[in-house]
Order: C-alpha cells, then sequence, then structure tokens
C-alpha cells in the first residue's frame, strides 16, 4: 500500500483519540504543518518527513522506511493587560505537550495501524521539539484579537521514522 495510505491511517486514528474539536475539521493532512485559515484552537497536522532505503544493499528486495510529522498548533488570543501572560504561556505549552504525549502513546509502535496500512513494522518516534512561538502569520489570521507584535499561539513537532515495507523486485 501506498505512503497516502499509512498517512490517512495515522489522521484516522488520531481523530479517534485526540481531544479536538470537530476533528475533521482539525485534524488534517497536510504539506507543511501549517493550520488551515479555519482552524480551531488546537489544530493537528500530519505530514511526511522522509520515504528512505534503510538497506540499500539488498539486490532483489525494496526495503522502504517511511516518517513522518504531527505538528500540534494551539492558538492562544491575544492577553489582556491584567493577565499574567506567564500563565497563558503554561496553559498553551502544557495543553501541547499533553496533546503530544497522547499522539506518542497512540502510534509509536502501534502494530495495529502499520499493518492497516500494508507495513511491517511500525511508526517509532524520534523526538519532539520545544514549544515554538507562532505569530499571526502562521494561522493565515487578519483577526485583530492576534497582535502583530506577540504570538498568535505556540506549536510543536512530534517525530516519528520507521513505518517499514518489503517489496520484492524483478530483475
Amino acid at each position: 500500500m501506498s505512503i497516502g495510505t499509512l498517512l490517512v491511517a495515522v489522521r484516522n486514528k488520531l481523530r479517534q483519540v485526540l481531544p479536538v474539536e470537530s476533528p475533521e475539521q482539525n485534524i488534517r493532512l497536510g504539506m507543511n504543518g501549517r493550520p488551515i485559515a479555519t482552524a480551531g484552537t488546537i489544530y493537528v497536522a500530519v505530514h511526511l518527513r522522509d520515504w528512505t532505503n534503510p538497506d540499500p544493499q539488498l539486490s532483489n528486495l525494496l526495503k522502504q522506511e517511511v516518517g513522518l510529522i504531527v505538528t500540534i498548533s494551539i492558538r492562544s488570543r491575544r492577553n489582556p493587560e491584567d493577565r499574567d501572560p506567564d500563565q497563558v504561556l503554561v496553559k498553551a505549552t502544557t495543553g501541547l505537550t499533553d496533546v503530544a504525549d497522547l499522539v506518542m502513546s497512540t502510534l509509536h509502535g502501534n502494530g495495529a495501524l502499520a499493518t492497516s496500512a500494508g507495513r511491517i513494522e511500525p511508526l517509532r518516534w524520534v523526538a519532539c521539539n520545544g514549544p515554538t512561538e507562532q505569530m499571526k502569520d502562521w494561522y493565515r489570521s487578519n483577526d485583530p484579537y492576534d497582535g502583530d507584535e506577540q504570538p498568535a499561539g505556540y506549536s510543536m513537532e512530534v517525530i516519528f521514522s520507521g513505518a517499514g515495507k518489503i517489496t520484492g523486485i524483478s530483475c
């Protein structure tokens, strides 16, 4: 089966388990992780990372390993002057890490998911970057509540590799 089948299977699984409002709207496939313009407070994008042959010396077999990235974005509207910005950051980053942890535990080593996508080896969690401040252009926003001088939200990437499959090659 194709890499597209794996991406769709991952997206569908995340739609079942993540605490995201309107999962069909806010958990999607993407090219680069950026939210769509109509994204909700939490947006999750599944996109391709790499596609490699870890053993090019195999003569009649082609081993493919696919990696992917799950990018989580959380909007945090501009804070009124009387609110503590540290608390908003803590809430946003805690939300990011909670969702990232659920993504990791759902996908890492999930053999059933790999098999359903025609893979013999499951995805393996590799790394997670720290929260990144995102300005309103990340969200494709013209909303006046998203300030020009401070972040409109935060994002985090959860990185996976290793969804393997072996294909015979005709000589």
